[in-house]
């Protein structure tokens, strides 16, 4: 997976048009801001297993997704990303954990995501949201090992967003006093 440009974009210029020109109401927003939070509601990826839909997705690639969708909706400035269902339903197989209460791979990716973004050949910036405070160290995989390529300090429960050297295709991935994140497969 690779992060791009997504349609809820469009939504925001919208948004920001029409609070601009006044066709919003309330007209004046709550608190200090000038502007309307967004947020993202109710987004979930269906899984396989328990999810047989032919859109379901491999346990991996649900986590991967939802690390992504994370990143897109707070570059598009939304303040708020609510998960459908935490649990796997009867019938509706997108929950982060199994209905027996099993943890899936999609439970990390949504407590700690990770996300590359390929800004030139060199350089890509790296997204996510630290579980807590300490020096979060971006680490390439090279051959069965994980090398440390960049360190910089985070803070507990924000966003970070720096850019790290990076030259084509890689493995990488978040790693904060010894919990790592799922991996990402950044692509050229």
């Amino acid at each position: 997976p690779q992060a791009k440009a997504s349609p809820a974009m469009k939504i925001t210029k919208v948004m920001r048009a029409a609070e601009k020109a006044g066709n919003v109401l309330p007209r004046k927003p709550n608190g200090k801001s000038k502007r309307r939070a967004l947020w993202a509601t109710e987004f979930f990826w269906f899984s396989d297993p328990p999810d047989e839909r032919k859109f379901a997705t491999g346990l991996g690639k649900q986590a991967s997704r939802i690390a992504e969708s994370l990143y897109l909706i707070w570059e598009d400035g939304a303040s708020a990303a609510i998960y459908l269902g935490l649990r796997d339903a009867a019938d509706f197989g997108s929950g982060l954990y199994f209905d027996d209460g099993e943890a899936k791979p999609a439970a990390d990716a949504f407590r700690f995501p990770f996300v590359g973004d390929r800004k030139s050949k060199k350089k890509i910036k790296v997204w996510g949201k630290a579980p807590e405070k300490g020096t979060l160290k971006v680490q390439e995989k090279k051959g069965s090992k994980w090398k440390t390529i960049d360190r910089f300090k985070v803070k507990e429960g924000k966003v970070f967003y720096k850019t790290v050297k990076l030259k084509g295709k890689a493995k990488i991935r978040g790693e904060l006093k010894g919990d790592t994140t799922r991996p990402w497969s950044q692509k050229k």
